[in-house]
């Protein structure tokens, strides 16, 4: 199941399907980024996403 919400009820607080962050990481599989999500209870969430590519007139990184 690509999406779930923990809370069913029809009295929940936060409306939404949850299926946004379930479509954000489809197209980001289909350009070849990463989505990246870091969550702390009580505080929040932080959702990052790192594309490919580099920046024109920058010299590309190497590692070993």
């Amino acid at each position: 199941m690509p999406f779930s919400q923990i809370d069913a009820e029809r009295t929940r607080r936060f409306e939404g399907t949850g299926i946004g962050l379930s479509v954000c990481r489809k197209y980001a599989q289909m350009i070849d980024a990463t989505l990246d999500v870091r969550s702390t209870p009580g505080l929040g969430s932080i959702f990052s996403v790192k594309l490919p590519g580099r920046l024109e007139n920058q010299p590309a990184s190497t590692s070993a």
